[in-house]
């Protein structure tokens, strides 16, 4: 199974990028969201939580949620090492 979900790793638009368990804090602990980006228009934060949903094109938003994504880039591991815990963790179940 991760050799079907890794074997194009690389190619086109997928990229694995594992947090290691060792990082207890990461910026992404706050939960789910997404950053659409549109051509002609701005772009949009999706919000997901535990109440309702949220929505916003607020320039200063979106940019924080953007650094915040860049910043847990550069917690992850790179894709060889995020594929390799991968497959040593499903080797223990």
């Amino acid at each position: 199974m991760l050799e079907q979900a890794t074997g194009d790793i690389g190619q086109d638009h997928r990229h694995i990028a594992v947090v290691p368990n060792g990082v207890s804090e990461h910026a992404g602990l706050d939960g789910a969201w997404e950053i659409l980006d549109f051509p002609s228009d701005p772009s949009v934060l999706y919000v997901e939580s535990g109440g309702p949903t949220t929505m916003t094109d607020m320039v200063r938003e979106v940019d924080a949620k953007r650094q915040r994504f860049f910043t847990v880039c550069m917690q992850t591991l790179n894709p060889r090492a995020s594929i390799e815990l991968m497959a040593s963790i499903m080797g223990e179940l």
